[in-house]
């Protein structure tokens, strides 16, 4: 029996615990993940999260995306033709999402 189960178990390497916080960890990765993948290049790369997320939450970041990408046009940092392509791929994933 080890030093932590005789102090009535208190074993910092137990993860039984830990789901929750886990779940929202990959939650705000992936979100951190889509901000940087949009700040990044001129190329639009679409990462596919599957179910752990929750549709409502890729949906809200795929909008916070397109108003993102609105906001630069308006300050003049992307050009009319690559804002619209983009947002044409940003809305077509949030009315995926929708449908799914």
């Amino acid at each position: 029996v080890g030093r932590a189960a005789r102090a009535g178990g208190n074993d910092p390497f137990d993860g039984s615990g830990m789901g929750p916080w886990a779940l929202g960890g990959l939650a705000l990765g992936a979100l951190l993940s889509l901000a940087y993948l949009k700040m990044g290049s001129k190329d639009v790369t679409v990462v596919k999260t599957g179910d752990a997320l929750g549709p409502e939450i890729l949906r809200a970041a795929l909008i916070q995306q397109i108003v993102d990408l609105d906001d630069r046009l308006e300050a003049k940092n992307i050009d009319a033709d690559e804002h619209a392509r983009r947002r044409d791929a940003l809305k077509a994933e949030v009315v995926d999402l929708t449908k799914g």
